[in-house]
């Protein structure tokens, strides 16, 4: 095309312009004016550039009605800052009651991405190229690679192109949707006291080229904010709940009576992802320093226990959407720290087996006062097959600020002693928390903030903390000298799990009793009490991708017994996977974990040895310490201290007696 036809083009734009105004004005007077002083759209419609999917026209809607973003292949990516400032803006500002994913058949974007999972080099969790006449780094390239990703995972490569296409969109727009649903912007919407904001919906669509038509992905939009196809897809995905609380050696007093605080984030999470209310398939809660550790060395944790699964229970059934019951799959306690585990009895609860517990110490000598307790189940496959593994681990490690290296070793020790049986009917050696297909850790992981003293980020005792943990920045800032994910980033500790945005919450220790912000100037503020987790899809080399969904990561400050605050953890796993045939004679057995090629734990053979050593070492150590707590009225001080002057009253008295002459008659 010449350049005096590219400007006909232009001149026929700018002349269809002119008219279409006087027409409108004709039609409607004053509808400019009235325009220009201020918009109050509808819907925010996200879609693709593509040409001919113009959204006014394709709905017949009126300027002012749609806020629009578009970009190649309708993504929205959850690093976008073009994308989530418009979203902010649309629903925080503009008031939109409706955010709509739409993608369209045809579309040049998904069809590059198909093609290149297609190519013989392509493998899911390696490099990706998507258009390979240009560099990787070139932008499109950089746009379009999780688009690929997402293509490749669809295992489309015997599909023909022309069914293989309309997939890729429609699971595209489910992808993009539930991108958005992870946002801040609508988890605080769907979270506030707002009417309106609690009332933004969302949707996916498809816009047919060959008819014009849009289809929405049965979503009707009084009964849910997501598709009903992406509600389906969510259906068989299990939605786990990790409550985590030092409760600071206060035994029944470290714990208000309703847990309503701590527990309900599971209310608003099923507006994340429905609008019908979703209770948690599995709900698992970990303590820390259960109860003073004299009474927890003595093996006295059991009663507290049993207090804290009677309230629990009430509480969960009590306050969970649709009020359906749990039953307790397993609890287990090793001196102050404990886990319990739920599950619905409507689902899990129903066909859960296999069930395992472990402890293990890792204070001196394997005493209990550190240490973790784990809980391993197996859940079947709705077809009755060999299903998936699940394991959850709540820890507690070495504490202060200088003991790092105690730290890594204690979790090392963890990895080697916190045993289950063996994973297969062939193998004889028990296998660790790392052979099962999910993993949950848990725990007042005690990873400190180590940030350098000249830095501009140190912290002193000038220094107002609280207001530090409030700017959200400052919070991302501090992250980079977090002990914990300096490690993980090393390979160190805690090899191949993931972890949410802890940043996105102020730290949880070390806080002054009984306030609700002001951190105690005895401590540098830090994200001790932690959840991580790994699923079998897995892959071992990214740090910061999983395909467990974390939907809300959070602490709780209104509690206020103790100097750390509790921590909940929403997930969303994957959907289970088709198990790969076994060998003929060789019982099929669940996924396992993929784990870093210079990562391989091996159970330490005299784990059984080490761990009963500690247990011993607790009773001895507890019985002698409660002796103490009584001779001192309740302290144990006061106790030793009365101990030590009996003991020397009655050696000076035997000395006295010694001495004195024998009585003649």
């Amino acid at each position: 095309m010449s350049h005096s036809q590219q400007h006909d083009d232009l001149i026929r734009l700018l002349s269809a312009n002119t008219q279409w105004a006087a027409d409108v004005k004709e039609a409607e007077p004053g509808f400019f004016e009235q325009s220009a002083e201020g918009q109050a759209p509808h819907t925010l419609w996200i879609g693709c550039a593509d040409s001919r999917v113009p959204e006014t026209v394709i709905t017949g809607a009126r300027p002012g009605d749609i806020f629009v973003h578009r970009n190649i292949a309708n993504q929205f990516p959850l690093d976008d800052t073009s994308a989530l400032a418009v979203l902010k803006y649309a629903v925080d500002f503009l008031g939109v009651q409706h955010v709509v994913i739409v993608g369209h058949s045809e579309c040049g974007g998904a069809a590059a991405c198909f093609a290149a999972t297609q190519s013989p080099s392509f493998t899911e969790d390696g490099p990706v190229v998507t258009i390979p006449s240009l560099s990787p780094d070139d932008a499109l390239n950089q746009w379009l690679e999780p688009l690929t990703r997402l293509a490749g995972s669809l295992h489309l490569s015997t599909t023909p192109k022309a069914e293989a296409l309309p997939i890729v969109v429609e699971e595209n727009v489910r992808r993009q949707v539930e991108n958005l649903c992870k946002t801040a912007t609508l988890q605080n919407a769907w979270a506030s006291t707002d009417a309106k904001k609690r009332n933004v919906w969302v949707h996916g669509w498809v816009y047919d080229l060959a008819s014009g038509r849009l289809r929405d992905l049965k979503a009707p939009p009084s009964s849910s904010s997501m598709s009903s196809a992406m509600a389906e897809s969510l259906a068989d995905r299990v939605l786990v709940q990790i409550a985590s609380y030092n409760t600071n050696l206060q035994a029944e007093r470290g714990l208000p009576q309703d847990l309503v605080d701590w527990l309900s984030p599971t209310l608003q999470v099923s507006n994340f992802l429905y609008r019908e209310r979703r209770a948690p398939d599995i709900v698992a809660v970990g303590f820390q320093e259960l109860l003073p550790l004299h009474l927890g060395l003595c093996g006295f944790s059991e009663p507290v226990i049993e207090d804290r699964n009677a309230l629990i229970l009430s509480q969960i059934e009590a306050h969970n959407p649709n009020k359906v019951q749990y039953t307790l799959v397993a609890k287990v306690v090793n001196v102050g720290v404990a886990l319990l585990v739920y599950a619905r009895d409507d689902g899990i609860g129903r066909t859960v087996c296999d069930v395992q517990t472990s402890w293990t110490g890792t204070g001196p000598v394997y005493m209990g006062n550190k240490g973790a307790v784990g809980v391993r189940f197996r859940v079947p496959s709705a077809d009755g097959g060999i299903g998936e593994t699940y394991t959850f681990v709540n820890a507690h490690l070495c504490a202060h600020q200088g003991r790092l290296s105690r730290r890594i070793a204690d979790y090392k020790h963890i990895v080697e002693t916190l045993l289950f049986a063996p994973v297969s009917l062939e193998s004889k050696e028990p296998s660790t928390i790392y052979a099962t297909s999910h993993l949950f850790v848990l725990g007042d992981l005690n990873f400190r903030i180590d940030v350098p003293p000249l830095h501009p980020l140190a912290f002193h005792k000038n220094m107002d903390y609280t207001k530090a943990m409030a700017d959200e920045k400052t919070r991302e800032l501090l992250k980079e000298f977090d002990q914990l994910l300096v490690e993980r980033r090393k390979g160190t500790v805690l090899q191949g799990l993931h972890e949410g945005a802890f940043w996105k919450f102020p730290c949880t220790y070390k806080y002054r009793l009984g306030e609700v912000e002001k951190y105690s100037l005895k401590r540098t503020p830090s994200w001790t009490d932690r959840v991580l987790y790994a699923t079998h899809t897995d892959s071992p080399d990214t740090l910061d991708k999983t395909n467990i969904t974390n939907v809300l990561y959070t602490s709780i400050l209104g509690y206020t017994t103790s100097d750390h605050k509790p921590i909940v953890c929403i997930l969303l796993l994957p959907p289970p996977t088709r198990p790969t045939p076994a060998p003929l004679g060789i019982p099929p057995r669940p996924p396992m974990l993929r784990l870093p090629s210079n990562y391989s734990p091996v159970p330490d053979p005299h784990a059984k040895l080490k761990r009963y050593l500690g247990r011993t070492l607790d009773r001895v150590v507890g019985i002698c310490w409660y002796v103490l707590v009584l001779l001192g009225a309740g302290s144990g001080a006061v106790g030793l201290f009365n101990c030590i002057v009996g003991l020397s009253v009655w050696t000076w008295w035997r000395s006295r007696d010694t001495g004195r002459p024998p009585i003649t008659v």
